[in-house]
């Protein structure tokens, strides 16, 4: 027996899915086919049906540039953000009270070491190069993290095309619904396992589970949705599932029914987007990008090629009636007409055009997939730079590519590592494998992620060739102040609080902040050291004074010490 609650779901995620998604299915598709042909078929027509959108003789890339490009681009990023071999993240308190306090910071070490240590005894590993492919390739990735039964961290990359969210005002998810099939006999398994045996299940999976039940009716698949939504009121004292930040509603979609409810303390969809554009709420990708361009190359490589064989082929054109297009090949280009038969396969006597046709759509993917800035990186890593620039040519080549990816990074730990990070860290408090905060801190507290990786400690780098390059320019000001009057320089530099200045350059240059003192350790050395300057110069005082009175006669000592003795009482 269907309910209301299963059918405002359905209808809320349709309605979702009708909005703008006719207008993604085929540049999904095309993505796929180009940058990530292993993938198949995953685009859906609607509540996670599969459907192949061109038939079944899809025409495939020319070559596998795409493809290859798309899995360097993944793992070059994965390599710079998230390295395996290495801590690229450490978590810190937000409040500024507790920021120097040593207890605090042992705390949140030994979380961030702890959080490190179960990411990569989960298969966080594969999946987090297969979400940069995918972010590469379509432009939007989602990832379901759930607590594992082997281990603690569970991470599943969610087809594109078989999910739904939608955004706030501020553009954050708010809702993310999915579809998936599953069998009567998965459907018991997760009850027992995940539900706690409170699953209310409609009649046809009640009738396949049933004693004697015929197999196919057991194992045959059947389409669920599982809805996730942020609730806008909770109490968050009343420790349920109905009282927990966001809903959880799994329904079976043949039986109408609501076969559970529950909540989550954090969203276990994470939404990763590559590009987001003013008024969308998908990401665009590299592929997006790198699919307009060579289109516009093309087109405009035909012009060119179309005029040429007209001059060479005249007889090729005598119809003036005809529209022409080109068929590229490896081996050179056809000019086809509206028919699309063969006009002259002379013409592919000029294999050149094809060649050069090639190696412009190569470029175009290289570029827009980051190729150059990952060797670069590899260069930099293996020593030095590569043999065919000058040193200045590098630097100035590499910051602008590193410039170039900066907002992709940025997306990328805003909207996949960081909400990783959120989850992993409420996984671990929801099975009590975090150790008890210090006194100090009352209560664990919202905390920020701050990354340690290379291409983000490259990004903060060019701030501090910012920060020189502007010193430079203070130091010439606070001399030519200096020659107009003595103590103008001193006054020049009045305007700069250095201890901030050098811990930024010192934190920026990625060097372990560890070793770092706090203000109140800074304060304490240089009070210290006045005292020591204060005693050395009393003592400077003294030993004068006692040469200036052994200098004088005899009597006069006597009366001097006399005096002494009787101002000290």
């Amino acid at each position: 027996m269907s309910d209301d609650k299963a059918k405002e779901i359905i209808r809320r995620t349709d309605a979702l899915r009708q909005a703008d998604y006719n207008v993604w299915l085929p540049l999904w598709q095309a993505c796929v086919d180009r940058f990530i042909p292993s993938v198949g078929h995953v685009i859906s027509s609607g509540r996670g049906e599969r459907k192949n959108l061109d038939g079944e003789n899809r025409p495939g890339p020319i070559d596998k540039i795409g493809v290859l490009s798309c899995r360097r681009y993944a793992s070059g990023m994965s390599s710079r953000i998230a390295p395996s071999n290495q801590r690229w993240s450490r978590l810190k308190d937000t409040r500024p009270a507790l920021k120097d306090n040593q207890e605090v910071k042992e705390y949140w070490d030994k979380t961030s070491e702890s959080l490190s240590n179960y990411l990569n005894a989960s298969n966080f590993e594969t999946v987090k190069g297969e979400v940069f492919e995918q972010l590469g390739a379509v432009g939007t990735c989602c990832i379901l993290f759930t607590k594992g039964t082997k281990t603690l961290f569970n991470f599943q990359i969610i087809p594109i095309g078989t999910y739904e969210f939608s955004v706030d005002h501020e553009n954050n998810v708010v809702e993310v619904a999915r579809w998936f099939e599953m069998t009567p006999v998965q459907a018991e398994a997760m009850n027992q396992t995940i539900w706690g045996g409170k699953a209310k299940f409609g009649k046809s999976v009640a009738k396949a589970l049933e004693p004697g039940a015929p197999d196919e009716l057991k194992h045959q698949k059947q389409k669920w949705l599982h809805s996730v939504r942020k609730r806008a009121i909770y109490d968050p004292q009343a420790r349920n599932d109905r009282n927990m930040p966001w809903e959880s509603c799994y329904v079976h979609v043949e039986d109408m029914q609501t076969v559970h409810e529950g909540g989550y303390t954090s969203c276990p969809y994470i939404i990763a987007r590559a590009i987001v554009r003013p008024s969308e709420k998908w990401g665009r990708s590299n592929g997006m990008e790198v699919i307009d361009e060579q289109d516009l190359t093309s087109r405009t490589k035909r012009a060119t090629v179309l005029a040429v064989e007209e001059q060479v082929n005249p007889r090729t054109f005598k119809k003036a009636s005809h529209k022409y297009a080109i068929r590229n090949s490896p081996g050179g280009i056809t000019i086809i007409d509206n028919d699309r038969d063969v006009i002259d396969r002379e013409t592919k006597s000029n294999p050149q055009y094809g060649r050069e046709l090639l190696l412009m759509q190569h470029e175009i993917v290289q570029k827009f997939f980051h190729i150059d800035l990952f060797e670069m990186f590899d260069s930099l890593l293996a020593g030095g730079k590569p043999p065919t620039m000058t040193l200045g040519e590098f630097r100035i080549r590499f910051t602008e590519k590193l410039l170039s990816i900066a907002p992709e990074v940025g997306r990328s730990l805003n909207e996949f590592l960081t909400p990783v990070h959120l989850r992993a860290f409420d996984i671990m408090n929801q099975a009590g494998v975090l150790d008890l905060p210090p006194a100090i801190m009352g209560r664990v507290a919202d905390f920020k992620v701050e990354y340690t990786n290379s291409i983000t400690i490259a990004l903060k780098a060019l701030k501090n060739q910012d920060i020189i390059a502007a010193f430079e320019d203070i130091g010439m000001v606070a001399a030519q102040a200096a020659s107009v009057a003595p103590g103008k320089a001193a006054e020049v530099m009045d305007n700069f609080d250095f201890d901030k200045i050098i811990r930024e350059l010192y934190e920026n240059s990625g060097a372990v902040t560890e070793g770092l003192f706090s203000t109140d350790e800074v304060s304490a050395v240089r009070m210290m050291r006045a005292q020591q300057a204060q005693l050395a110069q009393l003592s400077e005082l003294a030993n004068k004074g006692a040469d200036t009175i052994n200098k004088l006669p005899e009597g006069a000592q006597e009366d001097i010490v006399s005096q002494f003795q009787l101002a000290m009482g």
